[in-house]
């Protein structure tokens, strides 16, 4: 596999964020990227996740879970703990992976640099409700009704529709799923709960400092 490959299925397996709410009954009223960008931003410190990966030469998906903790000041933190411990920390301008031991983990020296950063960046613009930055890449519809919004997001360019075709992202105060379609066909799915446990998130600060 290529390098930058496995960078992005890394990504893809330590990524988003968020949490489930109480439906709004003024939805339809505020149907705007900016209302939407608003209530993300609102978004829970600590969430579970499940991720649910289909590789399109294999017959079942792969599923893992694990808990994802976001910083608005310092960045973000993905452990995988099922069905292997994992640990991914991304900041404004840099990536650090940590293996099940808490290891560092480097990235291959041949890896491709421009695609890592842009997949990063995408990821973070998510996270960080930064819809302005994502319209770069991509277009974005927005569909709402009474229960939930839903935004889908077409790339615009060839570098990015070399490794990705579209982003859904489902919420409804926060976002609550997120779906990714690689350009090869293979697609990723995230849902999110929100989480509060002192201990796991005081751990997963931790990496922030390593």
């Amino acid at each position: 596999m290529h390098p930058y490959k496995l960078i992005l299925l890394t990504l893809f397996l330590s990524f988003a964020f968020l949490a489930t709410s109480k439906a709004s009954a003024n939805c339809e009223q505020s149907c705007s990227l900016k209302s939407v960008t608003e209530q993300v931003r609102e978004h829970a410190l600590l969430n579970q996740f499940k991720q649910t990966k289909r590789i399109a030469i294999l017959s079942k998906p792969l599923v893992s879970t694990g808990y994802l903790l976001v910083s608005d000041e310092l960045g973000v933190v993905w452990q995988t703990s099922l069905p292997l411990k994992g640990t991914i920390v991304i900041e404004n301008d840099s990536l650090k992976q940590f293996n099940k031991h808490d290891q560092a983990v480097s990235a291959p020296a041949n890896t491709n640099q421009q695609a890592s950063q842009l997949i990063t960046s995408t990821f973070l613009a998510i996270l960080a409700g930064d819809f302005e930055q994502l319209e770069r890449n991509f277009s974005a519809e927005l569909i709402c009704d009474e229960t939930q919004w839903q935004i889908q997001l077409q790339a615009k360019h060839d570098d990015m529709r070399r490794l990705l075709t579209d982003i859904t992202i489902i919420g409804n105060t926060n976002i609550q799923q997120l779906i990714f379609s690689e350009a090869n066909g293979d697609t990723t799915e995230l849902v999110f709960i929100p989480f509060e446990d002192p201990a796991i998130e005081e751990a997963l600060g931790l990496y922030f400092v390593r």
